[in-house]
């Protein structure tokens, strides 16, 4: 059993999945980097009282 904060070992005696030209693949990866992304993004406004847009333009 794994201990909490781990995970476990990943089985990879599975076939890949084929789905044309792995599109699917990159467009779930693009998803879920938006997905983080917007969080973080959230997370750093709530946490500076400053809205993205600000946060993003500190950065340049």
């Amino acid at each position: 059993m794994p201990s909490a904060g781990r995970s476990s070992t990943v089985n990879s005696s599975r076939a890949p999945v084929e789905v044309g030209e792995g599109g699917f693949a990159r467009n779930l990866i693009d998803t879920l980097r938006d997905g983080e992304v917007n969080a973080l993004g959230a997370r750093l406004a709530a946490e500076t009282g400053l809205p993205l847009r600000e946060l993003l333009k500190l950065t340049r």
